[in-house]
């Protein structure tokens, strides 16, 4: 009966991580770019280190006429330098500095074919490809790629992820004066959310159940009966 115990707060546990992975998802419906996660069958043995693995599924396209505002449609990510290291991103937020670099919503350069860009002080065309131009003078290409292991992006808070994979040619295309937005499915959520609070409830009375029938077990052995 001892082994009864490591299943059933084992099943607690995966239900906890899922709820507070759901809850996350849920949190961030109004993210441009969030990428939804999905708790894995069999936690802690998938794919995922964490038990997750990431939704790379469009977000849906939200026009804001921004001339900066930057969405990706297909897969692929914008890349950044962020404290040394690079980063990728869908979240197309991006402005310019007080160094006219292009820069994203944390204050991150967002890399191109030439590095960082810097901008001139007026609006610029950014065409499907990512290549920026001023006038009919092409500044520079956005680094846009896909990734070949997503199992191996780690969101690192922000909305960026590290990656140390191999990149692959990205499909995506860019669509300038819009976001992309979250990809998560709200109805899917809320339908997971309240599925899985039944469960853990479940699981809870399963383990006061437990609890209750050792320590009667307990107290007919003390009683000699």
């Amino acid at each position: 009966m001892n082994s009864i115990l490591p299943i059933v707060a084992g099943a607690l546990r995966a239900d906890v991580s899922s709820l507070d992975t759901i809850g996350q998802n849920v949190a961030n419906l109004e993210t441009p770019g969030y990428r939804a996660q999905q708790a894995l069958a069999g936690f802690g043995r998938a794919l995922h280190a964490h038990g997750v693995a990431l939704s790379l599924a469009n977000g849906p396209l939200l026009q804001t006429g921004g001339n900066l505002d930057l969405a990706l449609q297909g897969p692929g990510f914008f890349m950044v330098e962020a404290n040394g290291q690079v980063m990728l991103e869908r979240d197309g937020q991006f402005g310019r500095d007080a160094q006219g670099r292009l820069v994203d919503g944390h204050g991150y350069p967002v890399l191109t074919d030439a590095g960082a860009l810097t901008l001139p002080d007026r609006p610029v065309r950014i065409a499907a490809n990512g290549t920026v131009f001023d006038g009919t003078d092409a500044l520079g290409r956005l680094r846009i790629v896909d990734v070949a292991q997503p199992a191996a992006l780690e969101p690192v808070g922000g909305n960026l992820f590290a990656y140390r994979g191999a990149f692959t040619a990205a499909a995506a295309s860019v669509h300038q004066g819009a976001l992309e937005g979250s990809n998560v499915d709200a109805a899917g959520a809320m339908v997971q959310l309240i599925a899985l609070s039944r469960h853990a409830e479940s699981v809870q009375h399963a383990l006061a159940a437990y609890d209750q029938a050792m320590d009667a077990g307990v107290k007919e052995i003390g009683t000699g009966s």
